[in-house]
């Protein structure tokens, strides 16, 4: 996992721990080149796990301008072709293994 941030670290270590197969930096998409930070395996399943931090800055990357608006596209391109993408923000990343058994997932 080659430029990851602490959180996605974090998130990693929680999915190992819980018995999750992944795959990081995975495209959905090769005409835009989005990627989501998890997708969980076998891929077909088609659900995706994004971390999202700098939320409570003013200018942070996923709640500003350009990037926001970004994010929403690939949110939404993600939807429309049959991806459930969970997001977490740094303090709730342990609410992905609870979301992932409610998702019948384990």
């Amino acid at each position: 996992m080659k430029n990851k941030n602490l959180y996605e670290v974090e998130m990693a270590a929680i999915l190992k721990k819980a018995g999750y197969k992944f795959k990081t930096e995975h495209r959905f998409d090769k005409v835009r080149r989005f990627r989501f930070d998890f997708v969980l395996e076998p891929i077909k399943t088609k659900i995706a796990i994004e971390v999202n931090g700098g939320h409570f800055m003013p200018y942070g990357k996923h709640t500003f301008g350009k990037s926001y608006e970004s994010d929403l596209e690939k949110l939404n391109l993600a939807q429309i072709n049959g991806w459930i993408v969970l997001q977490y923000v740094p303090n709730s990343l342990f609410n992905v293994i609870r979301d992932l058994e409610l998702l019948g997932k384990k």
